[in-house]
């Protein structure tokens, strides 16, 4: 039996958002009516963890320091997950550094370049210590005012969350601005083919990875920058400074939330302690410095990688 494909494309968390099905065993409408739930979920996403709404769950948490606020799932599930890196990266990664980011200028929406400032004051001892996640009472304090930015988790949990709507479909891709999942097999009934976008040359790609059931996420200075690439929005939280070692950064995990946040934290680790953090933490990765030298995991072999 032919397999049926469905592409849809939609705009949400400051990125374009493609999903492609190809299954043998739904109809048309059916995969239609799955993609659109799917899609729903970074919407609701967005709306929850955005940094740019102020009526965003997020932003709403933001101006209650000190009280145990009971959040959503949502809220409280990428929250922990961020102090978590933040506790195995020892700081490096953290998702206090909100304010930081605001204050450098990374302060505008990415779509409708509104502009989006708190009143709260930057101070130079606030860490993810002053994140407390009660899981038995689900709620969350923060202990002293700062501003949370989920920007290197909220789209790998949108991903998760849309998979989780598509689990019943037997092959198909999420796409959101170069974090993808892909399950099963493509229309060909191949492995579905990722391509790297290239760090210094836009519109290319420098390589090719083949794969199924598993996530590749990439982050990268060339995204967002003020002025030129090395004012870029990976901000080394201990420093306050943009990581200059290392231009691109892409992890290969079981789940999006997983890479999305290992990308990002081995990005600001640097080429050998995050190859290392990396390979500590089960997840392959491929790491790219300014002069195009690749740095890899040594598990990265197992997967099917063309380089350009």
């Amino acid at each position: 039996m032919p397999k049926v494909n469905v592409i849809k494309v939609a705009l949400a968390m400051d990125t374009i958002i493609q999903i492609k099905t190809a299954s043998s065993t739904n109809t048309q409408a059916e995969l239609e009516e799955k993609v659109d739930q799917a899609l729903n979920i970074f919407y609701q996403v967005e709306h929850i963890c955005s940094r740019f709404n102020p009526q965003s769950e997020l932003m709403q948490l933001v101006h209650k320091v000190g009280e145990a606020v009971p959040v959503s799932p949502i809220l409280f599930e990428i929250t922990q997950f961020a102090v978590q890196i933040a506790e195995r990266t020892d700081g490096v990664f953290d998702p206090t550094v909100g304010k930081t980011l605001e204050d450098i200028g990374f302060n505008r929406e990415y779509a409708s370049r509104k502009k989006h400032s708190t009143a709260i004051i930057k101070r130079s001892d606030v860490s993810h210590k002053d994140i407390y996640c009660d899981r038995t009472h689900h709620t969350i304090t923060l202990k002293k005012p700062l501003v949370l930015d989920f920007g290197a988790i909220a789209k790998g949990a949108a991903i998760d969350l849309a998979a989780r709507e598509l689990e019943d479909i037997e092959g198909f891709v999420i796409d959101a601005g170069g974090d993808l999942y892909v399950k099963g097999l493509n229309e060909k009934g191949e492995h579905w083919e990722i391509g790297i976008r290239h760090p210094l040359e836009k519109d290319k790609i420098i390589a090719k990875i083949k794969g199924t059931n598993v996530s590749i996420c990439t982050s990268g200075s060339y995204e967002r920058y003020k002025e030129n690439r090395a004012n870029h929005h990976l901000i080394h939280a201990k420093t306050g400074n943009a990581q200059n070692e290392i231009i691109s950064c892409t992890a290969i995990a079981p789940y999006a939330m997983l890479a999305d946040a290992f990308s990002t934290s081995a990005f600001l680790l640097g080429p050998v302690k995050g190859i290392a953090f990396l390979e500590e933490e089960g997840v392959e990765g491929i790491l790219i410095s300014p002069e195009l030298t690749m740095h890899t995991t040594k598990g990265i072999g197992g997967f099917s990688i063309e380089y350009l």
